[in-house]
C-alpha cells in the first residue's frame, strides 16, 4: 500500500482560523458543508524522517472549536487526513459512540510494513572459513509485528521448498542462524532488511552447530604455528551435553573422515579456534581438535 493511493487536495486557510472555521473549509472542498464537522476524525501527519511518519488525532475536544488552529501546530504545507466516523448501533445509549478509526488501523499496518530481500539458498562450502557469493533475487513485504515463522513461510512459498530445508541469517552467511521462529520480526529489525538463506536443517533452540577441524603438526605449513588444518564437518550437539559425552562421536568422525585412529579418549584435546590458530582448551565449545 502506497501513500499516494490517498487523494490529496490542496487548500488555503487563514492562520487565524478557529478550529470550527478550519473544519468547515475542509468539508466545503469535498461538498460536505451540510455535514456535522464533529462527525469526522482529523489526523495530522508528523514526519519523523523521509521514510518514517506517525499520525496524531487533532480537534478531539468539541469544546475547543472556537480556539485557534495554532494550538494544533497546523502550518503551511502540513498534511491532514480526514475520515467520516461510523457509530455503534446501540439504542440504549443516548449519545452514539463512534467506532475506532479504520483509517488509523490501515495506516498503522502500512507504517509497520517492511521489505525483506533474500537470496536463493545454496549449500555453503564445507569449510567454515569460506562463504559463497549471493544475490538478493527475491523480496517479500512483511509486518514487523508478525512472527518470524510467518516471514519464513512466505519465503518458502516463493523458493518452493520446505521451511525445514533451509536456514536463515541476518544480512549474510557469516551471521548467526535465526532460530526462534516464535519471536516477532521486530526483534531482529525495525526497517527493510536482507535475509541470507542457506540449505540445511534448522537448529532447535537447545542445539548448537560446531565447525570441527582436525589439527596436526605439519612444518610444511609453518607460518606462525606449525599446524595443518583439516576441516572435518559441521557437528550439531545439544547445548546441555558435556565434552566428555561427545568425544567418542568425534573420534569416530576423525577415523571416518581422515583415517586417523585414536586409542584413548584422553589423548584427544579439544581447543577453541580463534583466527585460524589453536587457543585455550575448552569444555564448552568445539572448533579445533587434535591428539597427542
Amino acid at each position: 500500500m502506497k501513500e499516494d493511493k490517498f487523494p490529496i487536495i490542496k487548500f488555503n486557510f487563514e492562520k487565524n482560523d478557529s478550529q470550527r472555521q478550519f473544519k468547515n473549509r475542509i468539508l466545503k472542498i469535498k461538498n460536505l458543508e451540510n455535514d456535522n464537522p464533529e462527525d469526522f476524525y482529523y489526523f495530522r501527519r508528523l514526519d519523523i524522517s523521509p521514510s518514517n511518519f506517525s499520525l496524531i488525532e487533532i480537534f478531539q475536544n468539541p469544546n475547543d472549536k472556537e480556539k485557534p488552529i495554532l494550538m494544533n501546530a497546523l502550518v503551511n504545507g502540513c498534511k491532514i487526513y480526514v475520515e467520516k466516523k461510523e457509530y455503534e448501533n446501540n439504542p440504549s445509549i443516548s449519545i452514539p459512540k463512534p467506532k475506532p478509526s479504520k483509517f488509523l488501523e490501515i495506516m498503522d499496518n502500512f507504517t509497520s510494513e517492511i521489505l525483506v530481500c533474500f537470496n536463493k539458498p545454496e549449500i555453503v562450502s564445507k569449510s567454515p572459513y569460506v562463504t559463497i557469493s549471493h544475490k538478493w533475487e527475491y523480496s517479500i513485504n512483511v509486518n514487523i509485528r508478525d512472527k518470524i515463522s510467518v516471514m519464513k513461510k512466505k519465503m518458502a512459498e516463493i523458493l518452493k521448498i520446505s521451511e525445514n530445508e533451509f536456514i536463515i541469517k541476518k544480512y549474510g552467511p557469516s551471521a548467526n542462524e535465526i532460530r526462534d521462529m516464535n519471536a516477532l520480526i521486530s526483534s531482529i529489525t525495525s526497517s527493510d532488511i536482507n535475509i541470507f538463506t542457506q540449505l540445511g536443517t534448522p537448529l532447535q533452540e537447545d542445539e548448537i552447530i560446531l565447525n570441527l577441524s582436525f589439527l596436526q603438526y605439519d612444518y610444511s605449513e609453518f607460518k606462525i604455528f606449525p599446524y595443518k588444518f583439516i576441516f572435518l564437518d559441521k557437528f550439531i550437539v545439544k547445548k546441555a551435553k558435556k565434552i566428555k559425552e561427545i568425544k567418542k562421536e568425534i573420534i569416530s568422525l576423525i577415523e571416518k573422515k581422515i583415517g586417523k585412529t585414536i586409542d584413548k579418549e584422553e589423548n584427544l584435546i579439544i581447543r577453541e579456534c580463534i583466527q585460524d590458530k589453536p587457543a585455550k582448551v575448552t569444555n564448552f565449545f568445539i572448533m579445533i581438535i587434535f591428539f597427542h
